[in-house]
């Protein structure tokens, strides 16, 4: 602490230790350290120190920015020292855990106390309490920016927020129980709830039905980026898709079906290198917008049985060429005219695919049947010529996923093996590529890495091929061999052609190079477990994982 104060200041407190840095130090440098400790009930602990400690916390905004449940009682805990509180000052509030009576009371406190600055609120409420929230909402609306409730019971409180909030930009509603299903469409369009929000970026996790969601959507015509449940689209997914494409043109990132959380590559479109997105607008009409030239630069499509290439193909042919990121897991009613778009498009500033399977959704899928369709469900179809043109015309791919994709094949192979900037390969159970194909990318990308000289940011760093007949004993020479210098993750579990050779040269060379972080042998019957217990002892920085199914060896070594 000694070295932020001035020479002048040093000497005094050189001379007399007992004076408190606190007097020493400017407000700014106090606000910065003060704010580095997140929570208020160590804050008020800090109190405790000294009278000028206390002095200046209690007179400090910043002890009121942040108020959280998980670690105080805000009514109870605040109570004694009421007289400090300033409502104004609160920025941002949790209420997530604790009992219906302390929720309820949490909320009244901060009614009670003028809290009208509230710029964000993470609320898990009980049915009960849904009067308390529309209090809150109303004190709250004008100032309020990002808002994520989880919400239970009959009542629906998604259009009351709407109503009271009209400066919200960041929405998440998670309803537990159908609380839609009393609506019907024309609820929406009521005087009180504004014909059109800023909100930008919206969640939704409920049950209603198609024409209640698209009523609702044509209330966020300035959305940036939608997540909705599979359970909200069902089968109506194109027509959501297209009504999206449509009604919102500032629209970059979609993510329909999954677990509401995007691939690590696409969580944050900030780190996307696209040109920046218009400027946001006020509550505007969606027919001014339509003069914005608004571009998709994210989709996101999980576990959708609705979706066919009628929907993909115009979406893909208008945005192919600022696409960014295209992920695409368990959708099994696409077919060739889709990766057809792809090829035929092009992505050149794509950076993130996935296109893959699931082999417990797609035996759940074949074994249900489609009232629209004769035959059941099919994996997805496409023409190995397209995806090779498709890879071609998308050079700047970074990372890319085709798991459990049987269409997958040695042309593709090489096709990625000429991506200069290819960071993370996963074609885990593509049963069709060959030994020879692997080890021809292998020793390509070696190649590219040589030729982007020390750019080690534009190497291979993970590499996973589980499940696959060409992993063998040369497949892992190879890696060893050229890729021992910049490899960080490598998974080659599920393949019972590699033996302790093939597994003992991986060791030996990169617990030489220490490069390697994640070695993944699961499920590998030729490997005697005395080689792991060799890995382990050998590869200090690597964390082993491995689990054999063979009765007495069913063990996970990992660092």
């Amino acid at each position: 602490m000694s070295l932020l104060l001035t020479p002048s200041h040093r000497s005094i407190s050189d001379k007399n230790p007992s004076i408190d840095f606190i007097t020493c130090l400017p407000y700014h440098v106090l606000d910065s350290i003060f704010s580095k400790v997140s929570s208020l009930r160590y804050l008020t602990r800090c109190t405790r120190v000294s009278k000028t400690w206390r002095s200046f916390l209690l007179s400090w905004p910043g002890l009121w920015r942040d108020l959280s449940d998980l670690r105080l009682n805000i009514a109870r805990d605040l109570v004694q020292y009421e007289r400090y509180f300033d409502g104004k000052h609160v920025r941002v509030v949790h209420i997530l855990g604790r009992s219906r009576s302390e929720q309820e009371q949490a909320i009244l406190f901060l009614v009670q106390h003028n809290c009208y600055c509230i710029e964000t609120i993470r609320i898990a409420c009980y049915p009960e309490i849904n009067d308390r929230l529309v209090e809150l909402f109303k004190t709250t609306g004008r100032s309020l920016q990002s808002l994520h409730v989880y919400s239970g019971g009959s009542q629906c409180v998604l259009y009351t927020v709407l109503q009271h909030c009209t400066a919200l930009k960041d929405l998440r509603y998670s309803h537990s129980t159908e609380g839609f299903e009393t609506l019907s469409p024309d609820d929406v369009i009521d005087e009180n709830i504004p014909t059109t929000t800023p909100i930008q970026d919206l969640s939704l996790d409920a049950i209603m039905s198609y024409p209640l969601l698209e009523n609702t959507l044509r209330l966020f015509p300035c959305l940036k980026r939608v997540d909705l449940n599979a359970s909200i689209v069902g089968r109506d997914c194109g027509h959501i898709l297209e009504f999206l494409a449509t009604s919102c043109p500032q629209l970059q990132q979609v993510q329909f079906g999954g677990d509401h959380t995007a691939p690590a590559y696409i969580r944050n479109i900030s780190t996307l290198s696209s040109s920046p997105p218009p400027p946001a607008k006020s509550a505007v009409t969606a027919a001014a917008l339509q003069k914005d030239n608004g571009s998709i630069r994210v989709l996101v499509l999980s576990q959708l049985l609705g979706l066919s290439d009628t929907h993909l193909v115009p979406l893909f042919l208008k945005h192919g060429k600022t696409l960014e990121a295209i992920h695409i897991e368990a959708c099994y009613t696409l077919g060739d005219a889709t990766f057809s778009a792809l090829a035929m498009r092009g992505c050149p500033h794509l950076r993130y695919l996935c296109i893959r399977l699931n082999c417990f959704m797609y035996e759940a899928a074949a074994s249900i049947g489609d009232s629209n369709h004769d035959q059941q469900q099919q994996p997805i179809h496409f023409q190995p010529h397209d995806l090779c043109t498709f890879i071609r015309n998308a050079p700047s791919l970074e990372e890319v996923n085709f798991s459990y994709l049987t269409g997958v094949t040695d042309p593709i192979v090489e096709e990625l093996a000429e991506l200069k900037n290819l960071k993370e390969l996963e074609i885990s159970h593509c049963e069709n590529v060959t030994q020879q194909s692997l080890c021809r990318l292998i020793i390509q990308q070696q190649h590219n890495s040589n030729k982007n000289g020390n750019n080690h940011g534009r190497q291979l760093k993970s590499l996973h091929l589980l499940g696959m007949k060409g992993v063998t004993d040369q497949v892992l020479s190879a890696i060893a061999q050229y890729m021992g210098r910049q490899l960080e993750s490598l998974d080659v579990g599920s393949n019972d052609n590699i033996t302790e050779a093939g597994f003992n040269a991986i060791v030996d060379r990169f617990s030489r190079t220490k490069v390697l972080k994640w070695l993944g042998v699961s499920h590998c019957s030729k490997i005697h477990p005395g080689a792991y217990d060799y890995a382990c002892q050998k590869l200090k920085t690597t964390t082993v994982y491995r689990v054999n199914m063979k009765p007495g060896y069913n063990i996970v070594l990992s660092r």
